[in-house]
């Protein structure tokens, strides 16, 4: 089995590509047996950045970032958590599931990121500048 790649968070989704191997191919396609997500609601505030909620198995809402990153506030030892996760999907059961690599912020944390949301555009800019 070759290495796995390491992502990091400026890694752009929507290059990578999964690899199929024959012996994959073989076996019968599970995700038809896997249970879909519900679609909750639309956010229409902003028609660029517009995103649909939906619901996991479990009932936690989640915003899909991309097929294997999602952004999931959910309850964990009666803290509530901004929890952003790369997926993967099971192989016995087809079902996407958390991943190691992610983070969970505290409502605390979350705010203070919100509240500073503009210094952290301003350090993209400054970025793109060099």
């Amino acid at each position: 089995m070759p290495p796995r790649r390491a992502l990091s968070s400026s890694d752009d989704d929507s290059d990578v590509k999964p690899s199929v191997s024959k012996a994959s191919t073989s076996k019968p396609n599970k995700s038809d047996d896997e249970p879909k997500s519900k679609k909750v609601k639309k956010n229409t505030s902003n028609e660029e950045g517009a995103v649909e909620v939906e619901q996991n198995e479990q009932g936690d809402q989640y915003i899909k970032l991309s097929e294997v990153r999602r952004l999931t506030v959910r309850t964990f030892k009666g803290k509530v958590l901004v929890d952003m996760r790369e997926m993967y999907k099971d192989k016995g059961t087809g079902q996407m599931k958390p991943g190691s690599k992610g983070i969970s912020l505290t409502k605390e944390q979350w705010d203070l990121i919100k509240n500073n949301i503009n210094n952290v555009d301003d350090m993209i800019a400054k970025v793109n500048e060099k």
